[in-house]
């Protein structure tokens, strides 16, 4: 920044003045406004006070509410955010970062995390008019009018307040009182009163005045403001301005050398009373602002035209700059809104010449291009950035593009027709091979998009349709024709390092390395799975053998002849910026890229390598909103867009080497912001969230923010996937409580992007979430839990118990039931036989009868006791049984038992009683009435894999029909008991037991006759 430091001689007075004019000069051509004002969003276009708190935001207090900016969107506070008016003319941010502010109304206040909270207010029903709010380490002060009535007279003066942890105290002063400011670097006050100004001490309870200095006649009737322990006082339509100095008393009076303009006038003199250490003073008049140092020497004039572009009325519309590291020089404006200054001395307006309606159709040799106007039928020549010859073209219909041919020559593609071929030196357009007449490959080449002239009788070309990608042949005047692929390929590109032809589709790269005549796709799924979605643009470096492929917003980066054609490797390039709508040029071994955002260059280093950007910004797209062609020459780029023609010189490769990469042009504040609270990203290392509140927001500071702002996150210690929110929150009441997450934050607009941020976020857990209760709760669940089972186990088996202890009782009363009809029964046939013996008079077979009938009875007292017995007991009581009958049937049947040698009869277990009344029935219905002697055969079978016994009792008697008709014609009816005892018996221990009993009657046909019963006992129970 030049310094002109104060002259005391005529000489030095001129040489000042000229070089002030130089830089005002150069100062208005070198920067572009951005305009805020209604249009966009403002609530009005008269701008009181602009301030940048300390987050970065940027504040206005308008005529119709306070606006806080953060270089996107405009979020405007008032009546209905609790604001006491929406007139706010003065604003000042505390030591807490409180934003207080001024306005005309019954109660005061300030701004605190995005609401607003009423801090002063008057009991008397008057109105406040805050005036000088000012603060240090003490608190934040101001004066406003007091005015009391009573009912003898009305007293008026000027009240203090100081504001000091959201209490308010409050002093009435003189009404002499003129000013109130800032005095010196210690945070004490002062007061001017009526000629003299005195120090101000205050306390809770009172305040003292001390006086310092009284000033001079000089200080009457002028306008009085603060500056840096300096008190300055002027008049309009002067050229000078007095200085008083209250620790000595002294002042001064400084005439200002009018540049712009001689006959200039003061219109107003403006400071900061919040740029205590900034040492700036502005001196407005109706062309200029001079900005002065603490001791009123002139740093830098900047032409009002230059800082508000169209401002009307000049001075008298400007309020005052307002400098600031973030957001440059802003300028407020009483009628006009802000404008805010972005130095741009690299985007230089063309308006010697026209480009409008022209395309560029490509370089056909150094610094010579050819731009096409098809409405006019028009072919402009173009050597470096000045327009030379214009070639009426009626012949030519369409040209897709013009290419470089061999010598001074080039072809002109034309679409419909067929190629022409055009001089360089003199200009002349003639048909390309004119003596191959209407040979139909001529018009394929005619129709190609673009054509690469790899020598005099080989050209490759591509066509959108119906040609795909083919190489053209010329042998003796003949032109044919090869073609390799039939898709729809937009463009291709040479690689004379690797010396191949690379053709391309949005989604598809075909390789043609023409040495060895290989063939190489790059498929869409390789490219996708690299980042690569949509193919827009594909240039080489020459060099280093670099291949640039320029996503649809994405650089990446690929060299066949470091990597292998099958092991490629891609690298993205430029992640900082969004490169969407723009194009990429290989010039002179430097990448240029230009677009919305601006344009950008950056040395090529190495294979995959490129050094550190230098970009010249399009500022909010203040230059142009689109860019329709693009020429690289002469070490310039030059730019077709909607806003007419610039130009953007190349930096040199000295530049390039020295670039940092910081983009200068691009600051920007990454602001985390959690339950009111602002932090940024930058110093903030972990945030603790509360479960009542899981909601954490983002906001990007950026002055020279273009478009929407889009926010992307990731959980790297959850997964690896980059998500898109579609507001500035981002929700996190799904994470785990009591743990820590990786977050990283990134956000970019239209044309950037940020650098990732980030942090570890904690979700605070309540008291039965940490990790000590957690398991603690775990294991009293476990134990809660062990003790549900216990107590369900113990009941159950208590439940389970009384079942069994009822059923048991139930079964051994329904069994000692059926046992006592089977004993009666038993025993009175058993006795019947007896009687038989003693009618017989046959004594000694009496006795023998009795005798066993006696231990028999005694065997079945002692089953009918047991549900079980074994199977040997079992055959022990049936051979009793059996010896008694026949002893009562005279020997008239023979019986034999038989037992599978496979059944251990000492171990198996079979119902009591079950096989006495079959055997009785056997006995005594079939056997009895056989006329001849019978046989009755009992055998046991075991089915040891189905854990089953078989028991078959087989008599030869007469049968149950004969026996059934036999009873029916005796005059005395006898009636079998044996037959349902057996089924009762059956249906209890089916019932209760685990044992399942099946029986069957089987008749036998004649020539035989008797019945076989089969008994199958199942799950039979073994001895233990």
């Amino acid at each position: 920044m030049h310094i002109v430091k104060e002259l005391k001689n005529h000489k030095g007075y001129i040489i000042c003045i000229y070089l002030l004019f130089w830089q005002a000069i150069c100062f208005g051509q070198n920067t572009v406004q951005y305009n805020l004002n209604m249009h966009n969003g403002m609530p009005s276009n008269h701008v009181y006070y602009a301030l940048v708190d300390r987050y970065g935001y940027l504040w206005l207090g308008t005529k119709n509410g306070l606006v806080r900016y953060n270089g996107y969107d405009i979020k405007t506070f008032n009546l209905s955010d609790g604001l006491p008016t929406n007139d706010i003319w003065d604003l000042f941010e505390d030591r807490q970062g409180r934003i207080w502010l001024s306005s005309i109304a019954y109660y005061e206040g300030y701004i605190y995390k995005n609401k607003f909270k009423r801090q002063i207010s008057n009991n008397e029903d008057v109105l406040l008019f805050p005036r000088h709010l000012i603060g240090n380490e003490k608190g934040v002060f101001f004066l406003s009018d007091y005015t009391k009535k009573s009912s003898d007279a009305e007293s008026s003066g000027i009240m203090l307040h100081l504001c000091r942890n959201d209490s308010l105290y409050s002093f009435i002063l003189s009404k002499s009182v003129r000013l109130f400011f800032d005095i010196d670097y210690f945070g004490n006050i002062a007061l001017l009163i009526k000629d003299s100004i005195y120090k101000l001490l205050v306390d809770k309870d009172s305040v003292r005045y001390i006086p310092i200095c009284k000033m001079g006649e000089n200080f009457y009737g002028g306008i009085s403001i603060p500056f840096k322990a300096r008190y300055i006082s002027y008049s309009y339509d002067n050229t000078f301005f007095y200085v008083l100095n209250p620790f000595t008393c002294d002042y001064r009076k400084i005439e200002m050398k009018m540049i712009c303009n001689r006959n200039e006038k003061i219109e107003r003199i403006y400071t900061r009373k919040d740029s205590l250490f900034l040492n700036y003073v502005y001196i407005i008049t109706k062309d200029s602002v001079y900005k002065t140092d603490t001791d009123f020497h002139v740093l830098e004039v900047f032409c009002i035209r230059s800082l508000a572009n169209g401002l009307n009325n000049g001075g008298s519309n400007i309020v005052g700059p307002y400098e600031d590291s973030l957001w440059g020089t802003c300028m407020m404006t009483n009628y006009n809104g802000l404008y805010l200054n972005f130095k741009d001395e690299h985007f230089k307006k063309i308006n010697s010449f026209d480009l409008s309606g022209y395309k560029n159709m490509g370089q056909v040799a150094d610094n010579f291009y050819y731009w096409w106007n098809n409405e006019k039928q028009t072919l402009l020549e173009m050597k470096g950035n000045k327009p030379g010859r214009h070639f009426a073209c009626k012949n030519i219909n369409r040209i897709n593009k013009i290419v470089k041919y061999v010598k001074d020559s080039a072809i002109i593609l034309d679409g419909p027709t067929r190629p022409f071929l055009i001089d360089l030196k003199t200009g002349n357009i003639l048909p390309y091979l004119p003596g191959l007449g209407k040979n139909s490959e001529i018009y394929r080449l005619s129709g190609a998009n673009n054509a690469i002239v790899y020598d005099r009788e080989n050209i490759y070309a591509v066509r959108k349709t119906g040609l795909g990608m083919c190489k053209f042949m010329i042998e003796r005047d003949t032109l044919l024709s090869r073609q390799f692929e039939n898709e729809r390929y937009f463009d291709l590109v040479f690689d004379s390092l690797t010396n191949s032809i690379l053709a391309y589709t949005q989604q598809r790269i075909f390789i043609y390395f023409i040495k060895n005549n290989r063939e190489y796709i790059i498929p869409w799924k390789k490219l996708l799975v690299n980042g690569i979605r949509q193919i827009e643009q594909i240039v080489i470096d020459n060099k280093y053998g670099n291949i640039f492929i320029k996503d649809y917003e994405k650089l990446f980066v690929l060299n066949l002849k470091k990597d292998s054609i099958e092991l490629q490797s891609y690298t993205e390039l430029l992640k900082n910026y969004r490169l969407a709508n723009s194009s990429i040029y290989i010039y002179k071994g430097k990448l240029i890229v230009a677009g919305i955002f601006g344009v950008l260059f950056c040395k090529i280093t190495g294979p995959h390598e490129i050094g550190k950007p230098i970009v010249y910004q399009n500022v909010k797209g203040i230059n142009y909103s689109s860019i329709d062609d693009i020429q690289v020459s002469d070490d310039t780029v030059l730019l077709k867009t909607d806003a007419g023609l610039y130009s953007v010189a190349i930096p040199d490769d000295e530049m390039l080497s020295n670039a940092s990469g910081e983009d200068a042009g691009l600051p920007y504040k990454f602001l985390f912001a959690y339950n009111d609270t602002v932090s940024d990203a930058l110093q903030t290392d972990t945030l603790f969230i509360e479960q009542k509140n899981m909601k954490l927001s983002f906001d990007i500071i950026n002055p020279r923010g273009n478009g929407k702002v889009v926010y992307s996150y990731q959980f790297a210690n959850k997964d690896s996937l980059w998500r898109d929110l579609s507001s500035n929150e981002l929700d996190l009441s799904h994470l785990g409580k009591g743990r820590y997450y990786h977050l990283s934050v990134a956000a970019h607009d239209d044309v950037w992007q940020t650098d990732k941020r980030n942090l570890y976020v904690y979700i605070i857990p309540y008291w039965w979430q940490k990790p000590l209760m957690r398991n603690l709760l775990w294991l009293a669940g476990v134990l809660l839990i062990i003790l549900i089972i216990v107590f369900i186990v113990f009941i159950t088996k208590r439940i389970v118990s009384d079942s069994n202890t009822r059923r048991n009782l139930k079964l051994e009363l329904e069994l000692k039931s059926v046992y006592s009809q089977i004993n009666p029964h038993f025993i009175f046939n058993a006795l019947s036989s007896a009687m038989y013996f003693i009618k017989k008079k046959k004594m000694d077979e009496a006795y023998t009868h009795v005798l066993t009938f006696s231990r028999l009875l005694r065997a079945y007292i002692k089953s009918s006791r047991k549900r079980y017995i074994t199977l040997a007991e079992e055959i022990v009581n049936l051979r009793n049984y059996i010896e008694l009958q026949l002893a009562r049937f005279e020997d008239r049947f023979e019986y034999e038992i038989k037992v599978d040698e496979n059944i251990d009869t000492q171990q198996v277990n079979i119902p009591s009683l079950l096989l006495q009344p079959i055997v009785e029935n056997a006995i005594n219905h079939g056997l009895f009435h056989k006329e001849e002697k019978g046989h009755l055969e009992i055998e046991f079978k075991m089915n040891s894999a189905a854990n089953e016994m078989v028991c078959i009792i087989d008599d030869n008697g007469i049968g149950r029909e004969n026996a059934r008709k036999i009873n029916e014609s005796s005059l005395v009816k006898t009636e079998s008991y044996g037959d349902q005892l057996i089924k009762d018996l059956i249906n209890i221990f089916n019932r209760y037991e685990q044992i399942k009993i099946e029986i069957a009657y089987i008749d036998k046909v004649a020539p035989l006759s008797g019945t076989t019963v089969t008994l199958k006992i199942k799950n039979i129970l073994h001895e233990k």
